[in-house]
C-alpha cells in the first residue's frame, strides 16, 4: 500500500515491483478530487460533470425538467411507505440512480454496496428469500456485470426482485461504454424474467406500481434524461401491448423511448398508419402479432436495443413459428458498438429518430 499522491513514493514502489517475478498488486490510496476543493468536498457530484464555474464547482446550468431518474426515485418513495418490505439497493450511484431520494426520506431502507453489481444482485436475492421486496437499481450498462448473478441467483429462485433499469438505450455524452445497447438481448434470454418499457413518465410510475404487485423477477427500462409525458398512460395488465391508433398496410411497434419519436412521424407522414406500444418485451403480446398477421402487410419494430436478442427477433420467431406472412422490418441500432456523442446525434446516425423513421416509412409505404 502506497500514498498514492505521492509521486516520488509512488515511483519507487513501482521500480521494486518491477524486480518481482510474477504478479504484483500495488494498492494506491488516492482521494477523490485532491487539489482541487470543490471536488474534494462533493466527490460524487464530480462523478460525472458538465460545464461548471470553476471557483466554486457549481454547474453553469441546471436541469428544471423532472428527469426519469427523478420520476423513479419519487415513485420508488412513496411505495416505500406502502410496502414496509421494500428496499432500495444501489452499486456506489446513489444520486445517478434516483435512490438517493429513499435515502433521505429512509436511510435504513437503502444499501449501497459500491462498485459492486455482482454482490448487489446477490444481496438483493437473500433479502428476497426473507420476505423483504428489493428494488436494484443498476444503469443498464453496468447491470450486465451481474448476468449470472441474476440467472443463478434470482431468475432461478423465482424471486420477486425489481431491476429499476436507468440508461436504458442511448445515453449520450457519457462515453461508449455506457450505452445501454444490451440489456433486452441479456435478460430476454433469462426464463422466468418478465420485462417492460414504459413510454412516459407517467408510465414509469405505474410500471413499478405493477412490479410491486408482481411476484418475481421483473426488470423496468427507461432511458436517461427529461420524463415525457406527450400521451396517457397505458393501463396495465401483465404482457398486454397498448393500442395508440389503428391504420391499415403498415403497422409499427415501438419499444419505450421509441414510442414518441415513433408517435411524432407518423403525425407528419401518415396518420393512417397503425402504432402499438410494445410495453411488455417479455413476454411477447402474441394475440397483438396475430391481430398484426390479419389486418397488416408490413410490420416495422423500433427500439433503442441491438439486433440480435432484441424485442423484433423475438417477434419475428413467433412470426416464423407460426408460418405468418407478414413481413416483419427492424430499426434498432443493428450489430454494432455506439460512440461517444450528443443523444441527438446519434439517433440520427442510427436513424432513430423521427427524421430517420420518416424515411422509413416511406420506404415501406
Amino acid at each position: 500500500t502506497v500514498n498514492g499522491h505521492n509521486t516520488l513514493q509512488l515511483m519507487r514502489v513501482i521500480n521494486e515491483a518491477k524486480k518481482v517475478k510474477g504478479a504484483v498488486v500495488i494498492h494506491a490510496v488516492t482521494e477523490k478530487g485532491r487539489g482541487y476543493k470543490p471536488a474534494s468536498l462533493m466527490p460524487e457530484k464530480f462523478h460525472g460533470v458538465s460545464k461548471y464555474n470553476i471557483q466554486n464547482g457549481k454547474p453553469l446550468s441546471v436541469a428544471k425538467d423532472e428527469t426519469y431518474t427523478d420520476v423513479f426515485g419519487k415513485k420508488l418513495v412513496d411505495l416505500s411507505h406502502k410496502y414496509e418490505n421494500l428496499v432500495g439497493i444501489t452499486a456506489a450511484m446513489s444520486d445517478g440512480s434516483g435512490i438517493s431520494y429513499l435515502s433521505k426520506d429512509n436511510p435504513k431502507k437503502v444499501f449501497d454496496v459500491g462498485i459492486a453489481e455482482e454482490h448487489g444482485v446477490t444481496f438483493a436475492a437473500g433479502l428476497a428469500t426473507a420476505g423483504m421486496l428489493p428494488v436494484v437499481a443498476i444503469y443498464s450498462s453496468f447491470l450486465q456485470r451481474a448476468i449470472d448473478q441474476i440467472i443463478e441467483d434470482v431468475a432461478l429462485q423465482n424471486l420477486h426482485v425489481i431491476f429499476a433499469i436507468d440508461r436504458a438505450g442511448i445515453v449520450g455524452e457519457d462515453g461508449d461504454t455506457h450505452q445501454g445497447e444490451f440489456d433486452i438481448s441479456y435478460l430476454s434470454m433469462i426464463p422466468n424474467m418478465t420485462i417492460m418499457a414504459p413510454k412516459s413518465g407517467d408510465e414509469l410510475e405505474k410500471a413499478l406500481e405493477f412490479a410491486c404487485s408482481y411476484k418475481g423477477p421483473i426488470a423496468i427500462r427507461y432511458k436517461r434524461g427529461k420524463a415525457s409525458n406527450f400521451l396517457p398512460s397505458a393501463t396495465i395488465s401483465y404482457g398486454k401491448s397498448e393500442t395508440i391508433q389503428e391504420g391499415k398496410n403498415l403497422a409499427i411497434i415501438a419499444v419505450g423511448s421509441m414510442v414518441e419519436n415513433c408517435y411524432k412521424a407518423i403525425r407528419e407522414v401518415d396518420e393512417n398508419i397503425g402504432l402499438y406500444n410494445g410495453l411488455f418485451i417479455k413476454p411477447i403480446d402474441t394475440k397483438l402479432i396475430d391481430m398484426i398477421e390479419k389486418k397488416y402487410k408490413k410490420l416495422l419494430i423500433v427500439e433503442e436495443a441491438v439486433s440480435s436478442g432484441s424485442y423484433a427477433q423475438g417477434v419475428r420467431a413467433y412470426v416464423a413459428s407460426k408460418n405468418y406472412k407478414i413481413k416483419v422490418i427492424e430499426q434498432n441500432i443493428g450489430d454494432r458498438f455506439v460512440p461517444h456523442g450528443s443523444v441527438e446525434k446519434l439517433h440520427s446516425i442510427l436513424k432513430l429518430d423521427k427524421e430517420g423513421i420518416i424515411e422509413k416509412i416511406r420506404e415501406l409505404t
